[in-house]
């Protein structure tokens, strides 16, 4: 098992970070482990944890325990302790029990764990610990996981998702902002994660991977643009109406969803079908060869009636022969059929209502507040994985603008690193 994430960095695949949990909860960390958590490298692995399975809250819990700015032997220490008081108790019983079996270990499920040990041909050396004990099941989980056995994983998974949810809320109750209560979030949060429930899991491709035509402009629409793969689907993707239509073909009915054509087939027939309609309205169109050869968007003509857009013109020149689809016809603001659906989170009509956080708020936890605009060179998240990020990224991370009013001490906890929110990812501020 791995010490520390540092391990998980060049995969971070389940497998290694389950093996990372497993250690965790094992026995106390010591102080080189402690030392390879708080490393760069030890930073980053859980940096891409939390983006990977989407649990920045449980991150930001185990990072603010890891980030004291005690010695690294004084912090071992103290987690020992934590981990004494939790899971093997100063008196008396533990607060929370390490074993599926609960307070009483050698129970059904130390037999159950047992026979899965021996039918999956596993031995285990230098542990002295009941085989369900936590740490044995996380390590049989990501075994199996790791030997591709789908069978054994989906049955791990099972095994645990029954009683981790409890366990975890139990650890969280005892130590909800302490290392052990982030890594129970976390935990759980890996066990919830999208897919590991599905029976089927079909990958599908990305827009970089499949042949498409695109439509220009949000009102207009008024180009089209052949947009050529890539690259080739990576591992097992496929694209969208390939799957469909091998689902098709095991249900006996490939012949009438395909009509006898493949992915660049249906391109080629919906721009012949588009050319044949210009031409009604005196357009002509290339043929589908050159229009796809070519790296320029086909426009067509823009009217003066589209150029002269208004929206809801009609509307606003004769409200009664040209009503809106509402109710009564007109704009409205406040919805009969909403009323009686009697949402908690959707009124009637435009309302004030509390947001999850905010400067001020009643929940707020730290003192700044982040507005996100969108950046100069790129829109949201795209092109992020392109060159262009390298004209404005600042040692490899998303620059966050700090007002200089703020005292640095205040402004970032942990060093020169600023948590923005309380599950955004890491910037480096300038």
């Amino acid at each position: 098992m791995s010490a520390a994430p540092a391990d998980a960095v060049s995969g971070l695949a389940l497998p290694a970070v389950l093996d990372w949990l497993a250690a965790q909860l094992l026995a106390p960390r010591d102080e080189a482990d402690i030392v390879s958590m708080r490393s760069a490298t030890g930073t980053t692995a859980m940096e891409v944890i939390a983006l990977e399975w989407q649990c920045h809250d449980a991150i930001h819990t185990i990072r603010a325990a890891l980030d004291s700015p005690i010695p690294a032997a004084t912090l071992a220490l103290d987690l020992s302790v934590a981990y004494t008081r939790l899971f093997e108790g100063v008196v008396g019983r533990p607060a929370v029990s390490l074993y599926e079996s609960g307070s009483r270990p050698f129970g059904q499920a130390t037999g159950d764990m047992a026979a899965l040990l021996r039918q999956c041909n596993l031995q285990v050396s230098g542990i002295n610990e009941p085989p369900d004990h936590i740490a044995m099941e996380l390590a049989l989980y990501a075994a199996s996981l790791r030997d591709g056995d789908a069978e054994g994983a989906a049955r791990m998974h099972r095994r645990l998702i029954a009683w981790i949810p409890q366990w975890s809320a139990d650890c969280r109750q005892h130590d909800a902002d302490g290392f052990y209560g982030g890594i129970a979030q976390l935990l759980q949060a890996l066990l919830k994660a999208p897919g590991l429930d599905a029976d089927i899991i079909l990958p599908c491709t990305t827009s970089y991977e499949r042949n498409d035509i695109e439509g220009i402009g949000d009102y207009s629409l008024s180009h089209i643009l052949a947009m050529r793969k890539v690259v080739d689907p990576v591992f097992e993707a496929r694209n969208d109406y390939d799957i469909f239509a091998e689902i098709c073909g095991r249900m006996g009915t490939c012949d009438a969803f395909t009509e006898g054509r493949d992915e660049m087939g249906w391109i080629r027939t919906f721009y012949e079908s588009a050319r044949v309609q210009a031409r009604g309205k005196r357009l002509e169109l290339p043929v589908f060869d050159v229009f796809w050869s070519s790296n320029k968007p086909l426009a067509f003509p823009i009217g003066d009636e589209a150029k002269g857009y208004i929206r809801h013109k009609e509307f606003r020149d004769d409200p009664l022969l040209n009503a809106l689809g509402t109710a009564s016809g007109r704009i409205e603001i406040y919805s009969a059929n909403i009323a009686r659906m009697k949402y908690d989170d959707c009124p009637p009509h435009p309302a004030w209502m509390e947001p999850i956080e905010r400067l001020g708020g009643p929940t707020t936890k730290y003192p700044l507040h982040i507005v996100s605009g969108h950046p100069r060179s790129r829109l949201h998240s795209q092109l992020c994985g392109t060159v262009l990020r390298k004209d404005y990224a600042i040692q490899g991370r998303e620059p966050c603008l700090m007002n200089p009013d703020v005292p640095r001490h205040a402004a970032s906890p942990m060093a020169m690193w600023c948590a923005c929110s309380t599950t955004a990812a890491r910037c480096w501020w300038v």
